[in-house]
């Protein structure tokens, strides 16, 4: 039916993505996603590598600290954009 043929569209789409993205990213992935419908886990998917892109290109350079010292600032920049009533 077409939701079948839809849904193995974003999987195919979401494995295209995981390939991109270092391997902790498929990890996460793999551990914590897999339960959820795949366009929220390919619209989760997409988030995580804007944060990563924000932080470098080259995800081989990041680490863990740069994460977590970023992620913050990322969500709050993407709800600004969103809503720019909330922009402080």
């Amino acid at each position: 039916d077409g939701r079948t043929e839809k849904s193995l569209k974003v999987e195919k789409k979401i494995k295209s993505v995981l390939e991109t993205l270092p391997s902790y990213v498929s990890e996460y992935y793999y551990e914590c996603l897999v339960s959820n419908e795949p366009r929220t886990k390919l619209a989760y998917l997409m988030q995580i590598r804007g944060l990563l892109t924000s932080i470098n290109e080259d995800f081989s350079k990041i680490t863990y600290d740069d994460i977590e010292n970023n992620v913050g600032r990322y969500y709050d920049s993407k709800k600004s954009k969103v809503n720019p009533e909330t922009a402080g």
